[in-house]
C-alpha cells in the first residue's frame, strides 16, 4: 500500500516536472514569437522609412530634370527670338540700303530729266532770237533749276522719312525681341523654381508622413511586444500555479490514500489477532 502511494506520488512529481518543462518551453516560444513579431515590425518600419526616403529623392530628382528641361526650353525659345529679331533687322537693313540706292537713282534720273529740260529751254530761247542767260531767259532757267532742287529735296526728304521709319522699326524690333527674351527667361526661371519648390515641399511631406507613420508603427510594435511578453509571463505563471496545485493535490491524494490504507490494514490485522487469541 505504501509502495502504491509512493508510486502515485512519484507519478504526480513526474507529471508536474513534465508540465513545468512544457510550460517553460511554451513560455520560451511565446517570448520568441513576441520578439520575432517586434523584430519583423521594426524591419518593416525601416523598409518603410527607406522607401519614403527613396520616393522623396525620386521626387527631387524628377523635379531637377523638369527644372532643367524648363530652363533649356526657355533658353531655346530665347535663342529663337534672338534669331528672329536678328533676321528681321537684317531685312530692315537691306530695306534701308535699297531705299538709299533708290533715292540715288531717283536723283540721277531727276538730274538727267532737268538737264534735258534746260537744254530744250535754251534751244527754244536760242531759236527765238533772244539772248540766252539774260533777262527773262535767265529767270526761266533759274526757275527750272530751283524746281529741280525742290524735287531733289523732296526725294531726299522722303528717303530720310523712310530711313527713319526703318530705324524706328529696327529699334522696336530689338526692344520687343529683348523684352520677349527677358519674359521667356523669367517665366522659365519662375517655372523651374516653382517646380523645385513644389518637389521639395512634396518630398518633405513624404518624409514627415513616413516618419509619423513609422513612429506610430514603432509604438504599436513596442506595445505589442510588451503585451506579448506580459501575456507569455502571465500564461507561464498561470500554468505554473496550476501545475503546483495539481502536484500538491496529487501528493495529498497519495498521502491520504496511504494513510487510509494503513489504518484500514491495521483494523483488519487487529481483528484477526483477537480471533486467533480466542
Amino acid at each position: 500500500m505504501v509502495a502504491a502511494a509512493a508510486v502515485s506520488a512519484v507519478g504526480s512529481i513526474v507529471s508536474s516536472n513534465s508540465a513545468s518543462a512544457q510550460n517553460e518551453t511554451q513560455s520560451e516560444w511565446n517570448t520568441y514569437n513576441a520578439q520575432m513579431g517586434y523584430n519583423t515590425a521594426i524591419s518593416n518600419i525601416q523598409s518603410q522609412r527607406a522607401l519614403g526616403l527613396f520616393n522623396a529623392q525620386l521626387q527631387l530628382q524628377a523635379a531637377e530634370y523638369n527644372s532643367e528641361a524648363i530652363l533649356d526650353m526657355a533658353e531655346y525659345n530665347s535663342e529663337q527670338i534672338q534669331v528672329t529679331m536678328d533676321y528681321n533687322n537684317l531685312l530692315l537693313e537691306e530695306e534701308e540700303v535699297l531705299l538709299w540706292e533708290s533715292m540715288g537713282l531717283d536723283l540721277q534720273l531727276l538730274e538727267a530729266q532737268r538737264l534735258q529740260e534746260r537744254g530744250e529751254i535754251v534751244a527754244t530761247q536760242g531759236s527765238s532770237g533772244t539772248t540766252i542767260g539774260v533777262g527773262s531767259n535767265k529767270e526761266v532757267v533759274i526757275a527750272q533749276k530751283a524746281e529741280e532742287a525742290m524735287d531733289a529735296f523732296v526725294i531726299r526728304h522722303n528717303a530720310d522719312i523712310g530711313a527713319a521709319d526703318i530705324q524706328n522699326a529696327m529699334a522696336q524690333n530689338i526692344w520687343e525681341g529683348k523684352a520677349q527674351i527677358q519674359k521667356t527667361m523669367y517665366e522659365g526661371q519662375v517655372n523651374a523654381a516653382t517646380t523645385m519648390n513644389n518637389a521639395r515641399l512634396s518630398a518633405v511631406g513624404t518624409m514627415v508622413e513616413t516618419e509619423i507613420s513609422a513612429s506610430a508603427a514603432k509604438k504599436t510594435a513596442e506595445y505589442e511586444l510588451s503585451a506579448g511578453l506580459s501575456g507569455a509571463s502571465q500564461t507561464y505563471s498561470a500554468n505554473e500555479a496550476t501545475n503546483s496545485n495539481n502536484l500538491t493535490n496529487g501528493l495529498f491524494s497519495a498521502a491520504g490514500s496511504a494513510v487510509s490504507s494503513y489504518y484500514g490494514s491495521k483494523s483488519i490485522d487487529s481483528g484477526s489477532s483477537s480471533l486467533m487469541t480466542e
